[in-house]
């Protein structure tokens, strides 16, 4: 069984600088995703409980500037949190020394067969 349920998730970023928000798919603890500056992927482990996860964002443009104040480029976040079936939370350090850390939620908007 998943960690989260397939499909699609609208997601939330809480940081430093203010985040627009984005989709992600979620197939077999694995989730892709995107948003008007970035582009991002990973994979989930763990139980319900617990969940960890391994999230690669890497930018669309050499102008695009994150919630943590860089502008461009590829990074990674080591997040941590929980998820419920239809949602998750998850929080991750700053990968920017002395930049505030990240809240990420999700929640599920549809089945990957629409």
């Amino acid at each position: 069984m998943s960690i989260i349920k397939d499909g699609f998730y609208k997601v939330a970023f809480a940081a430093g600088l203010p985040g627009e928000g984005g989709l992600v798919v979620a197939k077999d603890d694995s989730v892709y995703g995107g948003d008007s500056q970035f582009l991002y992927s990973g994979k989930a482990t763990g139980d319900q409980s617990q969940v960890t996860s391994a999230i690669t964002v890497s930018a669309l443009s050499g102008t695009a500037k994150s919630v943590f104040g860089s502008t461009g480029g590829k990074f990674m976040l080591q997040a941590k949190g929980t998820a419920s079936g239809t949602s998750f939370h998850l929080a991750a350090p700053a990968p920017i020394p002395g930049a505030q850390g990240i809240v990420i939620t999700g929640t599920w908007i549809a089945p990957l067969e629409l």
